[in-house]
């Protein structure tokens, strides 16, 4: 999806033309630091997730969790 030359990377919602909420990542000198962003942009995404969805942001993370499970497995 996205090629080795890519610094960061953004993720968002949009309704009606209009952004709702947005996040992103990028890369950093620091490799703690990176993680981090890296880390805070699954945070947020969770969380956008169980807004649009109704749901709580803990119940989405464990569906993320089964589905990355799943993923491996196969």
């Amino acid at each position: 999806m996205i090629g080795d030359d890519a610094t960061a990377f953004y993720v968002g919602v949009v309704r009606e033309g209009r952004e709702v909420d947005s996040t992103f990542a990028q890369q950093a000198d620091d490799a703690q630091e990176e993680g981090m962003q890296a880390l805070s942009l699954l945070a947020s995404h969770l969380r956008l997730v169980s807004d649009e969805a109704g749901v709580d942001y803990t119940t989405v993370a464990a569906d993320a969790v089964t589905l990355a499970e799943q993923l491996e497995s196969e």
